[in-house]
């Protein structure tokens, strides 16, 4: 399986290091053939990637799995063509736009899985969807088991 993941930025932060210690375990263990990290921005970062990185201009080239950390993000590649499907990970980042947020919950090309219980319950309660499930920092076992339903 590839595996991408679109962050706004590349810089050290929670978000990166979580991706990128459970992308790493999954190319270890063979559960990944091949991961990508998109992102818009880049800044220092000294984590040991078993992965390639690429500038979000790029994404149009991938083919896999694709999680994207904001609705902004989501709603820019939705309607990208290409043979990559998309699941939008709620709740890493506060979303300005409430409505364009409701917009990519309920895309039919869309999968939406939540950092925590609580998450995906204010989801419910502000789009009317719930999500395909949730997933702990990236737990790669549970991205997997989201990726099967």
């Amino acid at each position: 399986m590839n595996l991408g993941v679109y962050v706004k930025s590349l810089t050290i932060s929670e978000e990166i290091g979580h991706a990128v210690e459970n992308i790493n375990e999954g190319i270890e263990k063979g559960l990944l053939n091949d991961a990508s990290i998109f992102y818009d921005d880049v800044g220092p970062n000294h984590l040991q990637m078993k992965c390639g990185c690429f500038n979000s201009a790029d994404i149009w080239n991938f083919t896999g799995h694709l999680i994207v950390t904001s609705a902004k993000q989501a709603s820019s590649v939705i309607n990208i063509v290409n043979k990559f499907k998309l699941m939008y990970y709620y709740k890493w980042h506060n979303e300005d736009d409430m409505m364009n947020t409701i917009g990519v919950v309920n895309h039919p090309l869309v999968k939406t899985i939540c950092r925590t219980d609580e998450d995906a319950v204010e989801l419910y309660r502000i789009t009317g969807s719930k999500p395909a499930a949730v997933v702990d920092n990236f737990k790669l076992s549970d991205v997997l088991e989201a990726i099967k339903k």
